[in-house]
C-alpha cells in the first residue's frame, strides 16, 4: 500500500524502479490497486465517466506484461445479516446512582434504531442512529416521578481512517435532559466532526472531534448559550456481544463563565439476541458544582 501511495503522490514517476525490487505476485498486487484506486477516484468526482485516463492506461499497460492472472480476494461473509440481530425498538431499566444526589429508576423507550453500546452481532459498530428515545424517572428519595430526557434525533458516525481513504466521522443530537426532580432542563442542538482511527481490524477505534452546542438552559442567568469544545474516546468490542469504551468531553460557554467537563467508561453485554447489560461510570465537574462522581445499571429489553 505504502509503493502504491508514493506512486500516485509522484503521478507514477519512478514505479518501474520501484516494482523491479518486487517478484511478479508482488508487482501484479501493487499495480491492481493503482488501477482500482484510480477508477475508484475518477468515478468519485465523476460517476458517468467512460473510458480510461492516461494514469490508468499507463497502469493497465504495465500491469499487462507480468501475464499474471488477478487473484480475487476472498470476501469473508458476515456472521449475522442486519435483520437477524436485535429488534430495532428498545425498552430500558435503569437504576442511576450520584454522589451527593437522590438514586432515580428509569424507564426508558427508544422505537428505532441502534446506538453503540446496544451489543450485538449484527451492527455495524460505526454508526448508530436514535429517534425518538424517551425516560421517564422517579425519584426514589422523595418519591417523585419526571421526565428525564427526551431524544429526537441522535446519529453518529465513526469511520476509522486508513492510508488510501480518509473520511470525516461526525456526529449530531437534538435532545431535551433533565438531571434530577428538581433540575431545570437543560434542551441541546450538538454537532461535531472529527476523526477516528483504528490500528488493525478488530482493534479499538479511537476517535477525536470538535463540538459545538447551541444550548437553552433556564436555570442561567444567560439562557440561550453557544457552547465550544471537544470530544475524544476509544470503542472496541473485544468479543462479539461485547462491547466498551471511554469518552471524554469539554465545553465551553462563548461569552459567559460555564464549563463542564465530563468522563465516562462504559460496557455493553448481550445476555441474549433481544437482552443486554449494560454498565456505566462517570465523573463531571462543571461550574458551581464541586466534581461529582455517577454510576448505573441497566437493563435493556429489544423487540
Amino acid at each position: 500500500a505504502s509503493m502504491a501511495l508514493d506512486a500516485l503522490a509522484t503521478d507514477l514517476h519512478g514505479l518501474d524502479e520501484s516494482l523491479a525490487a518486487l517478484d511478479a505476485a508482488g508487482q501484479a498486487n501493487v499495480l491492481d490497486l493503482l488501477s482500482d484506486y484510480e477508477r475508484y477516484d475518477r468515478l468519485k468526482s465523476n460517476p458517468s465517466a467512460q473510458g480510461s485516463n492516461d494514469r490508468e492506461r499507463t497502469i493497465l499497460s504495465r500491469r499487462s506484461k507480468l501475464g499474471i492472472r488477478t487473484i480475487q480476494p476472498d470476501v469473508v461473509p458476515p456472521a449475522a445479516a442486519p435483520d437477524a440481530g436485535h429488534g430495532t425498538a428498545r425498552l430500558s431499566v435503569l437504576y442511576h446512582e450520584t454522589e451527593n444526589g437522590p438514586p432515580i429508576a428509569e424507564l426508558q423507550l427508544r422505537p428505532a434504531y441502534h446506538d453503540f453500546r446496544d451489543p450485538s452481532a449484527a451492527f455495524d459498530d460505526k454508526a448508530a442512529i436514535q429517534l425518538g428515545l424517551i425516560g421517564v424517572a422517579r425519584d426514589l428519595e422523595d418519591d417523585r416521578s419526571f421526565v428525564r430526557r427526551f431524544t429526537l434525533i441522535r446519529i453518529e458516525s465513526i469511520e476509522p481512517r486508513g492510508e488510501f481513504f480518509k473520511p470525516i466521522s461526525w456526529h449530531t443530537r437534538l435532545d431535551w435532559q433533565r438531571r434530577t426532580a428538581d433540575a431545570r432542563h437543560e434542551f441541546t442542538f450538538n454537532v461535531g466532526a472529527g476523526a477516528a482511527f483504528q490500528k488493525e481490524a478488530g482493534g479499538p477505534v479511537a476517535f477525536i472531534f470538535g463540538e459545538s452546542d447551541i444550548v437553552d438552559a433556564p436555570a442561567f442567568d444567560s439562557r440561550q448559550q453557544l457552547r465550544l469544545g471537544a470530544s475524544a474516546g476509544a470503542h472496541w468490542e473485544p468479543e462479539t456481544g461485547a462491547r466498551t469504551g471511554i469518552e471524554l468531553n469539554a465545553r465551553r460557554q462563548i461569552d459567559g463563565p460555564y464549563y463542564e467537563l465530563t468522563g465516562e467508561l462504559w460496557a455493553g453485554i448481550a445476555l441474549h439476541e433481544q437482552l443486554s447489560l449494560n454498565l456505566s461510570g462517570s465523573v463531571r465537574k462543571s461550574r458551581g458544582i464541586d466534581t461529582t462522581l455517577a454510576s448505573s445499571v441497566e437493563l435493556r429489553f429489544y423487540f
